[in-house]
């Protein structure tokens, strides 16, 4: 009956207006005029808003009619406050005072047409209230009957008798059945904002009460930490123990066991094998990794993902176990490793400056609150270590009690080790950036070192004049046919798949394929990994860069790249000397210090002048006289 009601309402109030606009000329226009006096809008009136944190708005003042549209209408002005107790979550108070001025005071909201506020009731955005207190009225009839909403219910018995009701369709009956509609509409309304103003309640209830359980659940992880409650001990070699006085250090640095043991085949050592750590630990490389007789060096498994699957997210969960940390404790001649339930990156304690270095950056946002966060994160370093201080005796024997969190109790037992602090001995750069001057030599006839793709890379799209099908080049050393950019960033090299080729156009006469004759296209990126120049390498260089520590983290990459340079280089070395001995005998020249180095100065001259870099054979009849000519210029 209620439903039959409203929808008679509701289809008569959009095929009859019950207060139809009045029409008027204003300059020489006509237009509708809306006057107050056509909706059920004055000053004073209540609204709660249902839709956001709960807050109430007040009609302060209706103003002259401006014009919108072609409608000639009022324009309202609004005051709104926050319902007390309640603030919402983007406002800030310190202290009560502060919260009763904030809710017992009206402020202005601003200035709206009737549109706005018709659309806002129109579309069940507003509620109406009566009084400021109806809230609280219905908000305790609510915590009453939370479980009961029978109480909000309207009878109808009285309001219509019978179906025969319906009939009767006058003006003023039809009216009464609006007013009645709308007063149930907005109870609704009422009791939607009154669920959320209790919801939103509970939300900041409940986020203070996380707030408190974090900051519990952090200070039971501190406990674990220390006490060791997920640890694992794993003893690798036994022994003599160091003497009482030997000082305790501990190594700063961050150290990865497959960059360590630096086996390449199969992507590297992961943590199905950690045994071959241990192995190749014991077989001669305990001083490299724990140089001094009492110490405590953080390990590892891997620093980069290695490759499981070509899915992006199911590689990183096989890879979870790599990025496991462990102690590798020695104490003389025994030797721990312990697993540890916690993940320490990027050291083990903080640089010199790195805390002065957060508040020296202006982009940094809330230093305080960074710098407290970064120091409870060494902190939580520290404490599985001062733990195994304490409730083992891995370290014993030690001349007095050692609190890591107070410097007055290391007298000369514990020593920091700054080893992640250290640059590279004499001048040399840091791999990446060597590689990178290394690489701006690269010009037409350049030769460069190829070392083949990474598992992520798309060959595909390099090829030229080849289907997608063709296999891309193999590794090794290649000249630069020209650049495919003006910035000379995507380098061309050529190379023979020697696949086959198909003619289907020739199918019927049976000569329709062959083995490929000529080369293809392959485009490289200058600075790209598998991209070095090979014509400014030196074999120093590469010796240095093999055995550099601190530039592990490209072992994958640089190990095996190297090693096959260093080869190259040294056979072409054979040859050169060769060359050179050639050179002695043509022009009859005394093998002493500075007829050698006319000849070194005028073979290095040749190398970067010719286009088409090539090594030097004793063949080379082009390059005898041309180096010959250039030794006699240099003589005179």
């Amino acid at each position: 009956m209620e439903n039959k009601i409203i929808n008679i309402v509701n289809t008569r109030k959009d095929k009859t207006p019950i207060n139809p606009p009045l029409k008027e000329k204003i300059d020489n226009r006509e237009i509708s005029v809306v006057l107050k006096e056509d909706y059920d809008i004055k000053v004073g009136d209540l609204f709660l808003d249902v839709e956001r944190d709960p807050e109430l708005f007040r009609i302060k003042k209706i103003k002259k009619g401006i014009f919108k549209g072609n409608i000639y209408t009022e324009y309202i002005e609004t005051e709104h406050k926050y319902i007390r107790g309640f603030i919402s979550s983007s406002v800030e108070v310190d202290s009560e005072e502060e919260k009763s001025e904030y809710y017992n005071k009206w402020k202005r909201y601003g200035d709206h047409s009737i549109s706005d506020i018709l659309s806002k009731l129109e579309h069940n955005r507003w509620a109406r209230l009566d009084f400021e207190e109806q809230f609280f009225e219905l908000l305790n009839k609510y915590e009453e009957n939370v479980k009961d909403f029978s109480v909000f219910k309207e009878k109808t018995s009285q309001e219509v008798s019978s179906e025969t009701s319906l009939m009767r369709m006058d003006e003023n009956y039809l009216k009464s059945m609006e007013k009645l509609y709308n007063e149930k509409q907005n109870k609704m309304l009422l009791l939607q904002g009154i669920a959320r103003y209790k919801m939103l309640q509970l939300q900041v209830i409940q986020k203070q009460f996380l707030t408190v359980v974090e900051k519990i659940q952090k200070v039971i992880g501190k406990i674990e930490l220390y006490l060791g409650v997920n640890e694992e001990v794993i003893q690798i070699q036994d022994g003599v123990v160091a003497d009482t006085n030997e000082p305790i250090h501990l190594f700063q640095k961050i150290l990865y066991m497959d960059e360590e043991v630096g086996v390449v085949e199969d992507g590297g050592l992961d943590w199905k094998n950690i045994d071959d750590f241990d192995n190749w630990l014991l077989k001669g490389h305990l001083d490299l990794i724990a140089p001094v007789k009492k110490c405590i060096v953080i390990l590892r498994v891997r620093r980069n993902d290695k490759c499981y699957y070509k899915n992006v997210w199911d590689n990183k969960d096989a890879n979870q176990e790599n990025r496991y940390t462990y102690f590798l404790i020695r104490n003389g001649d025994k030797v721990y490793r312990i697993y540890a339930s916690i993940i320490i990156e990027p050291r083990l304690f903080p640089k010199k400056t790195e805390i002065d270095d957060i508040n020296s950056d202006e982009h940094v946002w809330r230093k305080e609150e960074a710098v407290k966060e970064k120091i409870d994160k060494y902190h939580n370093h520290f404490l599985p270590i001062q733990g195994i201080l304490d409730r083992s005796n891995l370290l014993w024997p030690l001349p007095h009690k050692i609190d890591i969190f107070d410097e007055n109790t290391w007298g000369k037992i514990l020593i920091l080790v700054r080893d992640d602090e250290l640059t590279l001995p004499d001048g040399h750069l840091p791999y990446s950036e060597w590689k990178e001057e290394l690489n701006s030599h690269n010009e037409i006839g350049s030769r460069i070192v190829y070392s083949g793709l990474s598992w992520r890379s798309e060959p595909k799209s390099r090829i030229r004049g080849a289907s997608q099908f063709t296999q891309s080049p193999s590794r090794g050393i290649y000249n630069v046919k020209r650049f495919e950019d003006e910035t000379k960033h995507r380098l061309v090299i050529w190379y023979n798949p020697e696949d086959t080729v198909y003619n289907w156009g020739n199918y019927w006469s049976g000569n329709y394929s062959h083995v490929r004759k000529k080369s293809v296209a392959f485009i490289l990126y200058r600075n790209e990994e598998c991209v070095m120049n090979y014509d400014h390498l030196k074999v120093e260089d590469i010796d240095f860069y093999i055995n550099c520590r601190q530039e592990r983290e490209h072992y994958l990459d640089l190990i095996p790249l190297l090693k096959t340079l260093k080869k190259e280089k040294l056979k072409e070395k054979v040859e050169e000397d060769a060359f050179k001995e050639l050179i002695f005998i043509q022009l009859k020249l005394e093998g002493n210090k500075q007829n050698r180095e006319i000849v070194d100065k005028a073979i290095e001259w040749w190398k970067f002048k010719v286009i088409e870099k090539r090594p030097l054979i004793r063949e080379d009849a082009k390059a005898i006289r041309m180096i010959m000519s250039k030794i006699r210029k240099i003589s005179v």
